[in-house]
């Protein structure tokens, strides 16, 4: 569900950028990534923890390290962890933030992760660097020569842009 809101805000961005013609808003697309990618990572390790809940509650009982450290290297003794038992309709899974797989940070770098929103946030600088080198980007002045007399207005322009404004005697008011 956030993967497709992150594409979605994503798309949208980068369409009104290229269609206002302002390569900044490309800039503006990556906080919904790093946003999105940040609930997803503190998603993913939510529902690890539940994992882990789930499957200490099937035995009735848990084994979890005193301090952080990975699930598999971790061989339990007395020394280095800490058991219970898990009460029936036992919903708290804080306990299980100890292991370092189910923490935020590790979570947020893990490859079902990683491989969706870092190659997101490449595309996107990618094309925020070509719209600003490309030249249909970059605004051109305008130069407008007017000459104003009692009975003629001359108008210049280059690029001639200015054909379409109606320059006839009774639009132009004396002041």
């Amino acid at each position: 569900m956030l993967k497709g809101w992150t594409i979605t805000l994503l798309s949208a961005l980068l369409a009104l950028s290229g269609a206002i013609k302002e390569p900044n808003i490309s800039l503006i697309a990556l906080m919904p990534i790093i946003i999105f990618w940040c609930l997803d990572a503190f998603y993913l390790s939510n529902e690890r923890c539940f994992i882990d809940l789930f499957n200490s509650s099937t035995t009735g009982h848990y084994k979890i390290p005193k301090k952080e450290t990975f699930k598999k290297g971790f061989n339990p003794t007395d020394d280095n962890s800490e058991a219970g038992q898990i009460k029936n309709l036992d919903m708290n899974f804080t306990k299980f933030k100890i292991w370092t797989d189910n923490n935020w940070w590790t979570v947020i770098r893990s490859k079902t992760i990683l491989w969706f929103y870092f190659p997101l946030c490449l595309i996107t600088i990618g094309i925020w660097l070509f719209q600003i080198n490309c030249s249909s980007f970059k605004t051109k002045p305008i130069e407008i020569n007017a000459n104003i007399k009692p009975n003629t207005f001359e108008l210049n322009s280059n690029p001639t842009i200015i054909n379409q404004i109606d320059t006839h005697k009774d639009t132009l008011k004396k002041q």
